[in-house]
């Protein structure tokens, strides 16, 4: 998996005036935490989050605090300002256990069938949280929808994961769906498999009346 260098400084304003200003700035506040570490208040800029925010892969990052060893660690969230969409706040969790929980990308992979036939691709959920070996930390998890045909959908129970991995998401969140187009009409196969099924329920309803009889 691909390491990205963050540099920061530790952070040292007090109050909630300093901290603005610092965002003025350009600064970002943050902060990294590790099991039986002390947590780290820190500050950095925007150009060292940009890479490990706006993207579709997971990554290592090597921490790099002004007078202190580095620490490689994971983006464990981010905080955006409601107005200006711009990165307020951000997480750091250091890779010192076994296990780690983050959340991984997914990325699609296939073109469905439904999509052929005109149906349109949502992709509704693009990433999932995952406890997994720190030292195997995936960079997406690939979801195959090459088989979705119009009306049919992906849940996150449907993504299997390999030994020591376990999804801390609802199985029934829907990963991608294949939306029919507008206008879209039930197809004859399908017309023609109801009309198949009419006749036994009336038999059913025959066969009953003719016990009582």
């Amino acid at each position: 998996m691909e390491e990205v260098v963050v540099k920061a400084e530790i952070r040292t304003f007090k109050t909630k005036g300093e901290r603005n200003q610092a965002r003025r700035m350009g600064k970002i506040p943050g902060i990294y935490y590790a099991a039986k570490e002390e947590p780290i208040q820190i500050i950095t800029t925007e150009k060292y989050l940009k890479p490990l925010v706006y993207t579709t892969e997971s990554h290592i990052v090597n921490l790099e605090i002004e007078g202190m060893p580095a620490k490689k660690c994971v983006l464990k969230e981010v905080q955006f300002d409601p107005v200006t969409d711009k990165i307020i706040h951000f997480d750091l969790q250091g890779l010192v256990g076994s296990k780690v929980e983050l959340e991984i990308p997914i990325v699609l992979r296939g073109s469905a069938k439904g999509e052929k036939d005109g149906g349109i691709v949502e992709h509704m959920l693009h990433k999932i949280k995952v406890v997994c070996p720190s030292n195997e930390i995936p960079e997406h998890i690939e979801c195959d929808i090459t088989n979705l045909k119009i009306g049919e959908a992906l849940h996150v129970r449907d993504i299997k994961l390999g030994e020591g991995f376990t999804i801390h998401h609802s199985g029934d969140a829907v990963v991608v769906a294949i939306v029919p187009p507008k206008g879209y009409t039930v197809s004859e196969a399908k017309t023609e498999t109801e009309e198949i099924k009419e006749p036994e329920v009336i038999k059913k309803g025959k066969d009953k009346e003719d016990k009582n009889e």
